[in-house]
């Protein structure tokens, strides 16, 4: 399980910045917890990582490489138009930075 945190440039460990990345931080792990209990997932069949990067369709192309998993499997909003425009797409900057297949769940 992967959730990344994207990240501002500029220095994360100074003043209030740090602050909101340590507080995205523990929401990330809050969320993996509960998903953990209502699946009630057992330690040893799942790793827990939270990555922060400027682009995380590329991050979790980075960070599946570095894990060698067999498949990227991640949920996608849908988005088409301008919303898709303005907003981009996390799942199509994924398929376009892997090196190993995507399943895509809408």
């Amino acid at each position: 399980m992967l959730h990344v945190i994207t990240s501002a440039r500029g220095n994360r460990r100074e003043g209030t910045i740090a602050q909101f990345y340590r507080l995205l931080e523990s929401e990330a792990r809050e969320n993996f917890s509960k998903l953990i209990e209502r699946k009630k997932l057992k330690p040893g069949e799942f790793e827990m990582i939270i990555s922060c990067g400027l682009s995380p369709g590329e991050m979790i192309a980075k960070e599946a490489k570095k894990h060698r998993v067999n498949m990227i499997v991640m949920a996608s909003h849908g988005r088409s138009g301008l919303p898709r425009l303005f907003l981009g797409s996390v799942a199509e900057r994924t398929l376009r930075c892997a090196d190993r297949p995507v399943l895509l769940v809408k």
